[in-house]
């Protein structure tokens, strides 16, 4: 999926357990800065996430297995590419 393109993934859709980048679906990942929430066109919403949030790995597409689905602590769905582990990191069961 390109940066210009946009499609909703229904859940059912998304199959794929294990990622090329070894994160998989129920890891949980801890935000290493805060994120300025951006529209599809770039632009700064003016929410931001503070560093430090739980964020958990969805499933994902197996037709686009760079795209990354997480789980922010709030609940809305997001996508990431393989650049992920720069802006998140991992953290064991019980450590959060």
């Amino acid at each position: 999926m390109s940066g210009d393109e946009y499609r909703a993934v229904p859940a059912s859709e998304r199959t794929l357990l294990k990622y090329p980048c070894g994160l998989k679906a129920g890891d949980r990942l801890r935000l290493k800065s805060d994120l300025t929430i951006r529209d599809h066109d770039g632009r700064p919403t003016g929410e931001r996430i503070a560093a430090g949030t739980i964020w958990t790995v969805l499933a994902g597409h197996p037709n686009e297995p760079s795209v990354v689905w997480l789980r922010e602590p709030g609940g809305a769905e997001h996508t990431w590419d393989e650049s992920v582990l720069e802006a998140f990191e991992p953290i064991e069961l019980g450590a959060a």
